[in-house]
């Protein structure tokens, strides 16, 4: 079972009602997480966005070295 920022906020919140937490506590703990997952969302982001330029780069090399290779052939004739 995977559970969301919300998820986890919705249960310390219910903590907090029932006494259980303290709301400066809760607060703080949240924040922090939401900061994380939007760290986590950032680096996923960066990845994807790296990958992206990475397929970019060999999708050129690729026609610049087919170019190549055609130019070779017939060159050799």
């Amino acid at each position: 079972m995977v559970l969301h920022v919300d998820d986890v906020e919705r249960i310390l919140r219910d903590a907090v009602e029932h006494g259980v937490l303290d709301e400066v506590s809760v607060n703080a703990a949240v924040g922090q997480m939401r900061r994380a997952d939007a760290a986590l969302d950032a680096s996923r982001e960066a990845a994807h966005d790296r990958d992206r330029k990475i397929i970019e780069a060999v999708g050129k090399y690729n026609n610049a070295l087919s170019r190549l290779y055609a130019m070779l052939e017939m060159a050799l004739r």
